[in-house]
């Protein structure tokens, strides 16, 4: 946090978007596909 106080306004909020994307490419639990109707089926 104390990073923050040296920066400005822009900074803050692209370290902040930064720090976002790199969480939900941790959180996904692997790679996105569109839906299949074979998926649906299994549903």
């Amino acid at each position: 946090m104390e990073d923050l106080d040296n920066m400005n306004i822009g900074q803050c909020l692209d370290y902040i978007q930064e720090w976002i994307q790199n969480n939900d490419k941790e959180n996904t639990g692997g790679a996105e596909r569109k839906a299949t109707q074979s998926d649906f089926n299994k549903f």
